[in-house]
């Protein structure tokens, strides 16, 4: 019992100093300024009420507003899926309300968003071979809420999105909302 007791202090310990190097100060520290690199590439998947909004997406940044593209889907006849389309192009609108270099490594930004866009489905209601006339569904979206997007390395960005997303006409629906992706700055 002591054995494993003094092994996890030591693990908890180890982390803790590694952890501390890099968030630490350094007297050459190189802040990472957002405007460097106002652009990015990667992908973002997002949940909303009847599926969700995924695909690879483009970021730009003008100071503190920027705006992002995301756009997605796939076709599947032959699969088992309940859905056998489903795309979904979004336009976000962003603004920095609060950004912050830890380290040479790790900086920072919260931001509010909000969000309008396009999905699209097809379900697989069929019955002996006939589909419905109402299987295709289109709606809008549209959302609100706030982010927190990490950068690490100056260029690696990780960000993480809460709010609430509505869709509408078709199958009418609001929900709160999550989503996060992984993207390169340039």
């Amino acid at each position: 019992m002591k054995s494993t007791v003094r092994a996890t202090l030591a693990i908890l310990a180890f982390c803790m100093i590694s952890a501390a190097g890099v968030f630490a100060e350094s007297s050459d520290k190189k802040e990472v300024r957002f405007d460097d690199y106002r652009s990015a590439l990667g992908m973002f998947a997002m949940a909303i009420p009847n599926g969700g909004a995924y695909g690879l997406q483009f970021e730009h940044w003008f100071n503190s507003f920027g705006f992002t593209v995301t756009g997605g889907g796939y076709y599947r006849p032959e699969d088992d899926w309940s859905n056998i389309l489903d795309y979904s192009v979004v336009f976000q609108g962003m603004h920095t309300v609060f950004g912050n270099t830890f380290s040479d490594q790790v900086a920072g930004r919260l931001y509010s968003w909000a969000s309008i866009g396009h999905h699209g489905y097809m379900t697989d209601d069929t019955n002996d071979d006939v589909n419905e006339a109402d299987a295709y569904k289109a709606n809008g979206v549209a959302g609100l809420g706030i982010g927190i997007e990490m950068i690490f390395f100056e260029h690696f960005s990780i960000p993480l999105q809460f709010g609430y997303t509505g869709e509408f006409p078709n199958d009418p629906g609001l929900g709160f909302t999550f989503g996060s992706g992984i993207r390169y700055r340039y």
